[in-house]
């Protein structure tokens, strides 16, 4: 069922951002260069800034970098998190039985919309030992759609498909 939800908001989504020809320009182009990089630069930051506190096992810093309101999508290898409340408790859970993680990330690329919404896709590599001293390697590709409330980039919507390299 939540498969199904999902694949309807994407293909709504899709529908919905498909231009006429008599639509002005996009938001974008009326930025000036200056303004799309200061959003580059504060997208890349965010997404540090969640690296960072994923790598550090800091369960508050990392579930705070997500929008927590109730338009907020998570999908996971089709997994859909319901709300904030439910990924910051996943969070948690996760970070509880790792000892050590490294997360990181190959050709990130950000496309600006607006002053205040944008969207991110990379390549991304998580390592970890687990206490139980297994090691869990994932190697796949995101989609996040970020938004500025107030002066904070938040993660709006976040897609992450990946496999399994070895457990």
């Amino acid at each position: 069922m939540n498969l199904k939800i999902l694949f309807t908001s994407i293909l709504l989504f899709i529908v919905s951002c498909k231009p006429s020809t008599n639509q002005e320009p996009t938001a974008q182009s009326k930025l000036t260069a200056q303004d799309s990089l200061k959003v580059v630069q504060e997208v890349l930051g965010v997404v540090d800034d969640y690296t960072l506190a994923h790598n550090n096992l800091d369960d508050a810093k990392t579930a705070e970098c997500f929008v927590n309101s109730p338009e907020l999508v998570v999908a996971e290898n089709s997994e859909l998190t319901p709300n904030w409340e439910v990924l910051a408790k996943q969070i948690k859970e996760f970070h509880s039985t790792v000892a050590s993680s490294q997360l990181s990330w190959e050709n990130k690329k950000v496309l600006v919309l607006s002053l205040n919404s944008a969207a991110m896709t990379g390549r991304f590599s998580f390592n970890a030992l687990l206490k139980d001293k297994k090691k869990l390697s994932l190697s796949g590709y995101v989609t996040i759609v970020l938004v500025k409330q107030n002066t904070r980039w938040k993660f709006y919507q976040y897609h992450e498909s990946y496999k399994v390299v070895n457990n």
